[in-house]
């Protein structure tokens, strides 16, 4: 039996997401959060996450990259951002000042870049090499991004109903700038609980390989979707 989150067919990169979109007559909603204000913490510089929100409106998918091969490909296709997912701190720096000279903003995985403390230090670290910001599933860390003027992304599995309590949660606690979902594949399902419950805009990633997966996704109110499926690099939204 084929799963629901399983797609037909797969879509060039050449093709937009709104072609998908179109494909199913749908149109893509806004990400608003009724009811729900964010606090006054210090974070990244005023207009930062803005400016990611504009350019993911044009390059959604955001790549999920792990290796310098990666970071050429998608500076190549075209990006919003990169997220730096794997490697070592010398292949992250060689990363940063790549992409510093095409203009694509770095997000780093500080839970798995090897040779970057999980700490204050290597926060001060990412910052001085010339990070955009952070992504974590740790809430401290995120916070210390924040005190340190970097874009915060809380990536959150969200497997089951209890994960998805716990996610919010975790998330209240946090206060990142975004919020990364796992697998992808459920925000279409979760996103009416995440709007009630969170202002930060979502992003999709996990388990997403086909354009119509990114379109169901953008569909139900997330405003991009992280991906290692390079086929999906550089759609245009």
């Amino acid at each position: 039996m084929t799963s629901a989150f399983i797609v037909r067919r797969s879509r060039g990169c050449g093709e937009s997401v709104a072609s998908a979109l179109a494909a199913e007559e749908a149109e893509p909603v806004e990400w608003k959060s009724p009811g729900v204000e964010r606090r006054g913490k210090p974070g990244a510089a005023p207009g930062v996450l803005e400016t990611l929100l504009r350019g993911l409106r044009e390059f959604p998918v955001v790549p999920a990259v792990r290796s310098l091969e990666d970071v050429e490909e998608a500076r190549r296709r075209g990006a919003a951002a990169i997220f730096f997912f794997k490697g070592d701190v010398f292949a992250l720096r060689e990363a940063l000042a790549r992409c510093a000279d095409s203009g694509v903003p770095v997000y780093v995985h500080l839970d798995l870049v090897e040779g970057v403390g999980k700490d204050a230090a290597g926060i001060r670290l990412l910052r001085e090499l010339g990070a955009a910001g952070v992504v974590s599933t740790r809430g401290p860390l995120l916070r210390e991004a924040k005190a340190s003027g970097l874009l915060a992304v809380h990536r959150v599995f969200m497997v089951d109903s209890e994960a998805l309590r716990t996610g919010i949660a975790a998330v209240r606690a946090a206060d990142p700038d975004l919020v990364e979902v796992l697998p992808g594949v459920v925000v279409p399902y979760a996103i009416r609980e995440l709007r009630a419950s969170l202002p930060q805009p979502v992003i999709g990633a996990g388990l997403v390989t086909q354009a119509e997966q990114v379109a169901a996704i953008l569909r139900a109110g997330a405003v991009g979707v992280s991906a290692s499926a390079k086929r999906l690099w550089g759609l245009r939204g």
